[in-house]
């Protein structure tokens, strides 16, 4: 099942948005930090596979958080993933420059899902690092 790759997708996100943010001191989006999601192309920020549309925030920032950095929306009912409808069947990362604190200069991420989509995906709530919390901004 193609949910079980969601994990592995983000963290080349993750990794990509990690190196953007050490050369320009902010968060990018997909096109500045040079990353395309699995499937076809819609736009610079939309991609499609059989089971999912990739997106990403329309634009970066050089502080506080960017809402919906990184998100797959099902395109169909997994399971019970998005069984009220499929805006409720989704895996999304906020991304945020951290500008103060012990972890100044890193991106500290934040992992959400949708109604009943955890279980397809139990790791992928790991990619929430808690840098902010651990910094006590």
């Amino acid at each position: 099942m193609e949910s079980v790759t969601l994990a592995k997708v983000a963290g080349t996100y993750i990794n990509m948005q990690d190196a953007f943010a050490t050369e320009k001191n902010a968060v990018g989006n997909w096109a500045e930090i040079g990353y395309s999601g699995p499937g076809a192309k819609n736009d610079a920020s939309s991609y499609t596979t059989d089971n999912f549309v990739y997106t990403g925030a329309a634009s970066g920032a050089a502080s506080g958080a960017v809402s919906d950095a990184w998100k797959a929306t099902v395109v169909r009912k997994l399971n019970d993933c998005g069984s009220t409808s499929a805006a409720q069947g989704y895996w999304a990362l906020s991304a945020e420059y951290l500008t103060s604190g012990s972890n100044e200069g890193s991106v500290n991420y934040v992992a959400t899902m949708g109604a009943n989509c955890a279980d397809l995906t139990p790791a992928f709530s790991k990619l929430t690092n808690n840098l902010k919390a651990a910094a006590g901004s």
